[in-house]
């Protein structure tokens, strides 16, 4: 049985976001697996495109944070900590490899080497990791300046040809792939960052809110109004919000829009009380978000693909499909949360690393 201590608030607002994240997720994969829906040009729709994968490495960054915590002061528990997270980098880069078998989209194995980065990182102050994370853009931009961002690349089939290849793996490992170490890990900085201010604190969460907001809009704005009037494509690349090619402009939206979703989470953890049905359904699925990953790509996208096969699938139909699916993830979630700490692939992951 599940008889695990109350979280503290902070800590049920990221799980709480992990499950907002997880329904995103979900009508996401569905509508692009389904639809082929890669929108063209500026929409909410279309910039919403690899949001979600930024926001659960922003949180996988803030629990790394929030687990060394008081490792800082005790070198014995320093180093099983960067242990455990070179065990767990290793469990999520086997996993990936077999997934990407059927899911070449596949975020486990980047998340591996993300993390990997990150163990020498962890005493860093939240500032040094927030300036930190300017780097990885830039380094990507560079690449993408000098490369050939297209490389191994079948845009028919939205295949990688060489991917298991060893110049194809790290070419799509750490500059063309769906989520590259440059920039992606950039998210993961960001989190770490976060994870170690002082999330209780409400005057710190309205700022943090606030400056978001306001960098988020400004770089939509940019993106939005520059898409339409610049005449050289290749300029109006350089300035999109789009999570493919993730230029600089994608990562500084995407950052902002991930701290603003957590701010707001914090906020109405705290008006709400932590044991509301809501906020509790949504924290227990945050905790399964790994298996739920793996499930709806497996089961949730299956009928999808099927029932494609016979009629015309419209993006409302996506959307309701998505819902209904995301209702019966919670409920499914609910009856095994009573009977087990953690999901399948969680478990597996905690008894692996220890």
């Amino acid at each position: 049985m599940n008889t695990a201590p109350a979280q503290p608030r902070r800590v049920q607002a990221l799980d709480v976001t992990r499950g907002i994240a997880v329904f995103g997720m979900i009508y996401m994969n569905f509508k692009i697996s389904v639809l082929q829906d890669y929108v063209e040009g500026y929409s909410f729709l279309s910039s919403q495109e690899g949001r979600f994968g930024a926001l659960f490495i922003f949180l996988a960054g803030m629990g790394i944070s929030l687990m060394n915590r008081k490792a800082a002061a005790d070198p014995e528990l320093l180093g099983g900590n960067r242990r455990k997270l070179a065990k767990r980098a290793l469990y999520l880069l086997v996993l990936g490899m077999l997934f990407s078998l059927y899911w070449q989209a596949d975020i486990f194995h980047f998340y591996a080497f993300y993390i990997l980065i990150s163990i020498p990182l962890i005493c860093l102050s939240g500032r040094t990791l927030f300036r930190l994370a300017f780097f990885p853009p830039l380094v990507f931009l560079l690449l993408f300046l000098l490369g050939n961002w297209e490389a191994g690349w079948n845009w028919e089939t939205v295949q990688y040809t060489d991917f298991y290849s060893l110049p194809g793996f790290f070419r799509n490992l750490f500059f063309n792939g769906f989520h590259p170490v440059f920039p992606w890990i950039s998210f993961l900085f960001l989190g770490m960052s976060m994870g170690k201010a002082d999330l209780t604190n409400k005057r710190l969460q309205i700022r943090h809110g606030v400056v978001s907001a306001i960098i988020l809009v400004a770089a939509e704005g940019i993106s939005a109004l520059t898409a339409g009037s610049l005449e050289n494509f290749e300029w109006a690349i350089l300035l999109s919000t789009r999570a493919m090619p993730p230029m600089p402009l994608f990562v500084i939206s995407a950052g902002a829009q991930n701290i603003l979703i957590l701010s707001l989470v914090l906020f109405f953890t705290g008006k709400t009380a932590s044991g509301s049905r809501i906020m509790k359904s949504l924290s227990e699925t945050g905790k399964m978000v790994m298996t739920h990953y793996v499930v709806h790509l497996l089961l949730g996208l299956l009928p999808l693909l099927l029932l494609q096969k016979y009629v015309q699938i419209s993006g409302g139909f996506v959307l309701f499909y998505s819902l209904g699916y995301f209702i019966l993830t919670i409920r499914l979630t609910a009856v095994w949360r009573k009977r087990f700490a953690h999901g399948p692939f969680e478990m597996l992951m905690r008894k692996i690393s220890g």
